[in-house]
This record gives structure tokens, sequence and C-alpha cells, in this order.
């Protein structure tokens, strides 16, 4: 079989759940993975994911970016790989070397934006929610937008923004959610619980929900609902730090 075969089989083999046979097809074909094409790492490393040996098949996928630094679907697949176990300054790198290779690649600048803001870089995530928007208008990107220049203590824009996103989607919860906390930080603090109120009675959830409820009502001296409002998102949410310490505080 040539080189295209063998990646088919492999894959096929992969999607049929057997990735014993897939790795044997793939180290049969290349002993040394050091010698096999990008493509070949690339599938090989779609068995690790299934494996779970996720380290494994994070250094697979660098190390067929190397051996094809041009290829998009390399950096793009490291992204995601490194996104979903919360590596979030990591995925980043990636896409940005993906967005070096084809920048109107459909979803990649979405992928971007959100390792963007999840890894801190918020003026980055800011530049990469308007260029979402520009592309493909939506409540999704005016709400990473807004959320974006929350984090940078543009409360009033980040006001716009959400408003921009309801425009769009009035039922958004992210955006309703957006909306909330940056009436909070500009002080609207009744209007920003009657949005959480409405949210949490709608059944949304999210440890931030709880935590910016606690801080409205604390701002309204409502001290008690404040108290349990933190403790019960400490209890939903016990590996949130914020909440937790925000609980122990009460």
């Amino acid at each position: 079989m040539d080189t295209e075969q063998i990646l088919t089989q492999a894959e096929r083999q992969i999607a049929n759940g057997d990735t014993n046979g897939a790795e044997r097809t793939l180290l049969t074909a290349w002993p040394d993975l050091n010698r096999a094409p990008g493509d070949a790492q690339h599938a090989l490393a779609g068995v690790r994911i299934a494996q779970r040996r996720y380290q494994e098949a994070e250094e697979l996928l660098r190390s067929a970016a190397r051996a094809e630094p041009t290829s998009l679907r390399h950096q793009i697949a490291l992204g995601h790989l490194l996104a979903g176990g919360d590596d979030h300054v990591g995925a980043t790198e990636a896409y940005a070397n993906a967005m070096r290779i084809n920048p109107n690649w459909p979803g990649l600048i979405v992928d971007y934006a959100m390792a963007c803001y999840k890894s801190g870089r918020y003026d980055e995530a800011e530049k990469a929610a308007l260029h979402w928007i520009a592309a493909e208008p939506s409540a999704a990107a005016h709400d990473t937008l807004s959320c974006a220049l929350r984090a940078q203590g543009k409360p009033q824009e980040a006001l716009a923004a959400a408003d921009d996103a309801l425009r769009i989607n009035p039922n958004h919860a992210g955006a309703l959610h957006s909306r909330a906390a940056a009436l909070l930080a500009l002080g609207r603090h009744q209007d920003a619980l009657s949005i959480l109120d409405s949210l949490i009675g709608g059944g949304v959830q999210g440890p931030s929900l709880y935590l910016n409820r606690g801080k409205a009502l604390l701002a309204l001296k409502r001290e008690r609902e404040a108290a349990e409002t933190f403790a019960e998102g400490a209890r939903r949410y016990p590996a949130d730090n914020e909440l937790q310490r925000a609980a122990s505080r009460r």
C-alpha cells in the first residue's frame, strides 16, 4: 500500500474504534516515527487521544507540525487538544500559528478568540472578537467582545457589546450574564441582580452567576442573602476558588 492507502486504512480503523489495529497499521509502515510523514504522526496522535494518552498525542502533533510547518490541520488539532486539557496558553499559541497559515479558515478566529480570553490575553481577545464580528456577526461574538472589554476594566464598552449581542439574540444566556456583570461593574447593582435572578430562576447554571449575584447582594447591603448565595455556589462548584474564598469570608 502507498502512504495514502495506509493513512486511509488507519483512519477507518480509528473511526471504527479499532485503535490497536490503527496503531499496528501505522507502526508497521513507519517503525521509526521520526521518519514518518506529518500526516502519519497526526493519525497516531488520534490513536493516542482515543487511548487517553494525551501527552504522547501532544508530542506527536508538535512533531507533525515541525515536519509540515505549512499544514493548518496539525496546528488546529494541537490547539483543540491543548484547549481540551485547559492549557489555554498553549492553545492560543497553536491557534496563532494556524492563523499565520490561513486566518480565514472557517471557525479558526472563534477558537483563537476564546483561547486568548481564557489564557488572560484580553487585549488580543478583544481584537480577535472584532475580527470575528467582522467576519460573521453573532451573539456569541459580541458576548466574547463584552467579556474581553470587561476584563480590561471597560464596563461601559462591555455593556454596549452585550447589548449588541442581545439585539441579535435576546435570550443568549452568556450575553445576559455579560450585561449583568457590566451593570455590576458600573454600580447598577439592582439591575444586575434582576438579570442574575432571572437566569438562575430559568435554570442557567455557572459559578460566575452565583459569584456575581452574591456581589450584587452585598452591594445592596443584603448580607444574609449574599452569604447564602456564596455558600450555595461553593457547594455546587467546589473547584471554583473565588466562590470558595467568598463563602469562607461570610
